[in-house]
């Protein structure tokens, strides 16, 4: 029954933020969005080798490096257009205390460590309450799995992985 004033809620991201409250969640889990498919046989070390998550991705300049990305996401914002998917992961990257890069997931599935995330949101409760307050997906939200996936590489708890391994359709008819 926690967090109950912030429902109802159509936000995926605030959703998403709230998964390690789940009851007899596994303290290793992969998170996958609706729209992914494993095309190909998967093992338990393509996403979690020792105490370790295997992450999927490449590093780029975060956003708030970026003038002009952070002109158009203010401008998205304003006239109220879908918030970017890499600003999220980036906004993510910064508050973990990544200034300068993020590592930029891709559609995917994406490890992530229960503990990891709880522990942050116990010491900063207020990070959780102002992710959650949004009703639809909005610019100043960040991308959650991102935020465990900052927070594992900050603990080097993490396996850099390459995008090359990945298949994906895009814009599919």
């Amino acid at each position: 029954r926690d967090n109950i004033e912030f429902l109802p809620t159509f936000n995926i991201r605030s959703i998403d933020a709230l998964l390690f409250k789940i009851k007899d969640l596994s303290e290793k889990f992969i998170y996958f969005n609706d729209d992914m498919f494993l095309i190909k046989e998967t093992y338990p070390e393509d996403w979690f080798l020792d105490k370790k998550a295997v992450l999927t991705g490449i590093w780029a300049k975060t956003y708030n490096q970026q003038p002009v990305k952070t002109i158009s996401e203010k401008i998205k914002s304003l006239l109220n257009i879908r918030p970017s998917f890499n600003a999220a992961q980036s906004k993510a990257a910064n508050i973990v205390g990544f200034q300068n890069r993020y590592f930029k997931s891709y559609h995917c599935g994406r490890p992530q460590i229960k503990s990891i995330i709880k522990d942050f949101y116990d010491k900063n409760p207020e990070k959780l309450a102002d992710q959650i307050r949004y009703k639809f997906r909005d610019s100043r939200q960040y991308m959650p799995y991102s935020l465990c996936w900052h927070l594992l590489i900050k603990k080097t708890l993490f396996i850099e992985s390459s995008i090359s391994k990945l298949f994906e359709i895009k814009k599919a008819r």
